[in-house]
């Protein structure tokens, strides 16, 4: 039954070859096909359009309106019946700069005619006539938004919002990677307790054997046979739960890395333990979780630079130019309005002031109390951040040194176990004894797979505290 457990669910079908993994491979599959890479993306994609819509009030606006009207009102100027029949089209271009500016541009054509239905009508004007009309306002602030200097800083706050948001995605997708390089090796030393297991089992399976022929051959000791059959049994209790545990890891990192259709993974890693890394001296300000946070504080610093520009009263300089055409056709009414023979122009200034309330002051105190909170926080993540350098070189360096000494420890156990095998089978050392050393050597085995695992973690981690597991473009592995 254990068998042909392990078999229907560790081993693949004929047909089916073992996926080839690496540590890359899982790193790459986390990003490009992970629900969790999707949701990172997703969420990141709302947030980097609010420097877009940041700059839509600079954007060209254009008005196109044209109509039928008919038109039979009387005015003081004009008695009697009429009818008058317009074609009235207007342009208006509008563009807001980031300097203050704002430039309009108005057209407008209206081409009349009038029916006249009464002898006693006193206007003399033609019955078809067309008027053009065109003009050119400017209108720069010089108080409140000064020469724009709000906008800038509205817009300064979008794009340094951006930055901070780039990095972030980029250390989540980091974290996503992190946390499926784990899985990667946690299946992989349950592989391996998975083997160890089996090879444990098939070592007592012979052990058996051996002392069976020496209790019918009367050379055992009394309870030895018992005692061996059942450590037999605990070793198939661990191969069943050592086979459990590994289906459950494999399942867990195969739905991650969103693979199918896979029955068993073969894990191409070193053999031998992967060298540290230089040692470098690691700044807490040249990570992306410090720099992210230093990007908010500044864009809330700028933010509070634009409020405080737009909140004073706004006091501009305004200037128009404006010609306009008139005639019986509307090649004529053209030609009279570009003559220029009858144009407009205004200087002046405009002031505007909103009473009551001040809503913008108290804006401005919110911001201010949330730019006083980002920096305090900004303060404790460098502390917090070069903590965690520290202690992630140091736990790196510490796995190493464990792994090393099981790497010891393992070939002294299995040393002891080859003479105590051999003491026993001369009639020179109890069963017990070697039990005993054979479960420390098993132990010893697991220990040291689970040591260069955690081993391996600990690298990433530290890479990882160090932004060096992916770069900063959107999370794209070298």
């Amino acid at each position: 039954m254990v068998i042909s457990l392990l078999f229907s669910f560790a081993m693949a079908a004929p047909g089916n070859p073992p996926l080839k993994l690496s540590q890359k491979d899982a790193a790459v599959m986390a990003l490009q096909n992970s629900l969790k890479a999707q949701e990172v993306t997703e969420k990141y994609s709302q947030k980097l359009s609010d420097a877009v819509l940041a700059r839509q009030n600079f954007e060209w606006k254009l008005t196109l309106q044209s109509g039928y009207q008919t038109d039979r009102t009387q005015t003081l100027t004009q008695s009697g019946e009429y009818t008058y029949r317009k074609y009235l089209t207007t342009v208006d271009v509008v563009k807001q700069l980031t300097s203050g500016t704002t430039l309009t541009l108005d057209l407008a054509r209206t081409s009349q005619k009038a029916d006249i239905s009464s002898v006693n009508s006193t206007s003399t004007t033609p019955n078809q006539l067309t008027n053009d009309s065109a003009s050119l306002s400017i209108e720069q602030n010089i108080w409140g938004n000064a020469f724009g200097r709000g906008d800038r800083a509205l817009l300064a706050k979008a794009d340094l919002n951006q930055k901070a948001d780039l990095l972030l995605r980029a250390d989540e997708l980091q974290n996503l990677v992190l946390s499926a390089l784990r899985l990667y090796w946690n299946t992989y030393v349950a592989q391996e307790n998975l083997k160890e297991s089996l090879a444990a089992r098939d070592r007592y399976e012979k052990l058996v054997a051996t002392v069976r022929k020496k209790a019918g051959n009367s050379y055992a000791a009394p309870g030895e046979y018992s005692q061996i059959q059942a450590e037999y049994e605990s070793r198939v209790q661990a191969v069943k739960q050592a086979s459990v545990d590994y289906v459950s890891t494999m399942d867990q990192l195969l739905t991650f890395l969103q693979i199918k259709d896979v029955k068993e993974i073969e894990f191409t890693n070193p053999k031998e333990l992967p060298p540290l890394p230089a040692t470098l001296a690691a700044d807490a300000e040249s990570t992306r979780i410090i720099r992210s946070q230093k990007f908010k504080v500044d864009a809330l610093e700028q933010e509070v630079r634009g409020l405080k520009s737009k909140s004073s009263p706004t006091f501009s300089l305004v200037g128009t130019m404006a010609s306009s055409g008139l005639d019986t056709t509307g090649e004529g009414s053209y030609n009279d309005l570009s003559s220029g023979n009858h144009s407009k122009y205004y200087g002046g200034v405009k002031f505007y002031y909103q009473f009551g309330e001040s809503y913008q002051s108290e804006q401005i105190k919110q911001k201010q109390a949330e730019l006083s909170l980002e920096q305090t926080k900004l303060n404790r993540m460098r502390q917090e951040k070069a903590d965690e350098l520290r202690l992630s070189e140091q736990k790196t360096q510490a796995t190493r040194q464990i792994a090393e000494s099981y790497q010891r420890q393992f070939e002294f156990r299995e040393k002891a176990t080859r003479e105590l095998t051999k003491s026993y089978g001369q009639g020179r050392t109890d069963i017990s004894i070697l039990i005993d050393n054979i479960n420390k050597l098993l132990n010893s085995e697991v220990q040291l797979v689970r040591s260069f695992g955690d081993y391996s973690i600990a690298l990433n981690e530290w890479a990882a505290a160090r932004d060096k597991l992916i770069p900063d473009n959107e999370g794209t592995l070298p």
